[in-house]
C-alpha cells in the first residue's frame, strides 16, 4: 500500500514539460502495475492459508460468505 501512494506522489512530481515524461509515466504505470500484481499475490495466498486451517463446517461457512 504504501508503495502505491509512493508512485502517485513520484506522479504528482514529474515535470509534464520534460522531454521524457511520457516514458516516466510508464515506467511509474509499470511500478504500479508489478506493485498490485504483488499485492493480490499476497491476499490470495493470505486466504488459502486460512481456509486450510478452518474446519469443513468452516470452510463451507467462508464459501458462502464469499460467493455474497
Amino acid at each position: 500500500m504504501r508503495e502505491m501512494k509512493s508512485l502517485r506522489q513520484d506522479l504528482r512530481s514529474l515535470n509534464v514539460a520534460d522531454a521524457d515524461y511520457s516514458q516516466q509515466v510508464e515506467a511509474l504505470i509499470k511500478q504500479g502495475q508489478e506493485a498490485a500484481a504483488t499485492l493480490i499475490r499476497s491476499k490470495a495466498e493470505l486466504k488459502q492459508k486460512v481456509y486450510a486451517e478452518l474446519t469443513p463446517e468452516q470452510q463451507e461457512k467462508f464459501a458462502s460468505l464469499a460467493k455474497k
